[in-house]
């Protein structure tokens, strides 16, 4: 099931000599009463538009790889009035600007961010937006604030939705632009601890991510088969400092969606602190295994999980966590879910049959006597060594 939700981050685009910052919604526009310094200009009927633009440095509707931002200011008419071309470029600030000198009247001004640095009309652009009715003033500066609507990765569902600090979960099938994310992508992914008020967004805690293929665990083999090399997935670190139950955030080429939300597992406990099956039989694990997260009173159903024998001659456990007895003997089965783990001792018990038997004695007149025997039908010790 995809996952896709509109988020409009906005570009300022700016009178005074601040910069473009972001923002999570239009602000209104703003016009300032300040004349344009020249007698030849404010005895003119226009106005100024001043541009400056903040390129992206954090996550805004820009992203990363776009290198041209496309502005054009279009009249009550639909004309094209003035338009300009910002570049990026490699200064510490990253700051671009320009300006237009518009009529005065009310405009539409949309802007257009493109991977080109000199886009044609065929590029395609990362992302767009408009602002209507802004209006300009004779003699003045004028001021506003332009959304932009970026192109957003479309992701499936994170696996697991649970698990320890250091435990790794996937987002998978991430696309991008129509196309699978790959390596070369610029991915990172953010957690942040939710409160009942909503996510802490300054505490927001960055995570190690890799892109690997897709694959599936045989249970039986527990060889990772692949099974599509154009499906990639991103593989996640929970971070430290992080519980309970918390947002994350991915972002692709700077553009940010909400990727739903990852409960941090801080407590696990086994039922019983030892269990007793003959050998031969087998069950699971996690029947017997309790998960808490800091903000759960009951239990969580599917945490990320690894699992692990101390003799697996005596007891195989596999990476689902199915348990097989295989010789008499103890063992010690221990769930681990990134650094939170819970252990239990298994004792493995063996079958036993009995047989008559007949036991000849010399003939000293009493007759034949049968002593019944048990023997065990197989037993070994913790290494598997047979004895009858």
């Amino acid at each position: 099931m995809s996952l896709k939700r509109q988020r409009s981050v906005a570009l300022l685009l700016l009178a005074t000599v601040s910069s473009v910052g972001c923002q999570n919604s239009v602000a209104p526009v703003q016009i300032e009463s300040r004349p344009v310094p020249g007698l030849a200009v404010q005895s003119a009927d226009f106005g100024e538009v001043e541009l400056r633009v903040r390129w992206p440095q954090f996550v805004q509707a820009i992203p990363y790889s776009a290198n041209s931002l496309v502005v054009v200011a279009f009249d009550g008419l639909g004309r094209v009035a003035d338009q300009v071309v910002l570049t990026r470029n490699d200064s510490p600030n990253s700051l671009s600007s320009a300006s237009m000198r518009l009529r005065a009247g009310t405009y539409t001004i949309e802007a257009r961010a493109y991977r080109e640095a000199t886009p044609s009309l065929m590029s395609e652009p990362t992302s767009m937006g408009s602002a209507p009715n802004i209006e300009v003033k004779t003699n003045l500066k004028t001021s506003f604030a332009l959304t932009l609507n970026a192109v957003e990765p479309t992701l499936g569902a994170l696996s697991s939705a649970a698990g320890g600090v250091g435990s790794a979960f996937t987002i998978d099938t991430v696309k991008f632009f129509g196309r699978a994310v790959t390596a070369s992508d610029i991915v990172e992914v953010y957690l942040g601890q939710m409160t009942p008020q909503g996510p802490i967004s300054p505490y927001r805690t960055k995570a190690t991510v890799s892109i690997e293929p897709r694959r599936s665990l045989d249970p039986l083999t527990t060889f990772n088969r692949l099974v599509d090399a154009e499906q990639d997935m991103i593989r996640v670190i929970v971070p430290q400092g992080i519980k309970g139950e918390c947002k994350v955030w991915l972002r692709v080429d700077g553009v940010e969606v909400d990727a739903g939300t990852f409960r941090v597992v801080d407590r696990m406990a086994f039922d019983r602190s030892t269990l007793t099956h003959q050998v031969g039989e087998s069950f699971h694990g996690k029947a017997q295994l309790k998960a808490y997260a800091l903000d759960t009173v009951s239990a969580l159903s599917f945490p990320i999980l690894t699992w692990s024998s101390s003799a697996p001659a005596v007891a195989f456990v596999t990476s689902g966590g199915v348990i097989h007895a295989y010789r008499p003997g103890t063992t010690v089965i221990t769930a681990r879910s990134g650094q939170i783990s819970a252990s239990f001792n298994f004792v493995a018990t063996d079958r036993h049959s009995t047989a008559s038997i007949a036991v000849d004695l010399p003939d000293l007149g009493t007759g034949a006597v049968s002593v019944p025997l048990e023997i065990p039908a197989y037993s070994g010790d913790d290494v598997g060594t047979v004895t009858h």
